[in-house]
């Protein structure tokens, strides 16, 4: 969502890293998880896959670009296995000389 009032600049692109570590608990069976990221009306835009075993770790990365107002949704379901950290990072980028000069201090 842009950061000031009147909506603009829209972000030249929205990076999106994120990675899931099984904590490793002895004896389990593994973890498999799933990424889905969906924009605003709710269609996804990409998906992915990964599984791992204990003490591993499944990382997706995503580069969204044509990006358009509004909530956009980062899934992240871990369909079996149950103990496992997860870490996302979002970086949202506006095009270059798109801000506005920093206000002047009142003295």
């Amino acid at each position: 969502t842009p950061d000031c009032e009147d909506g603009e600049p829209n972000p030249e692109f929205v990076t999106i890293e994120s990675t899931v570590e099984d904590t490793g608990q002895f004896l389990s069976g593994g973890t498999d998880v799933e990424w889905a990221v969906n924009d605003p009306e709710a269609n996804q835009l990409t998906s992915d896959t990964g599984a791992m075993q204990n003490g591993q770790s499944q990382s997706f990365d995503y580069v969204a670009r044509d990006i358009v107002p509004g909530i956009y949704e980062i899934k992240v379901d871990v369909t079996q296995g149950d103990n496992v950290n997860v870490e996302n990072d979002v970086t949202i980028t506006y095009p270059e000389g798109s801000e506005d000069s920093p206000n002047p201090r009142s003295e």
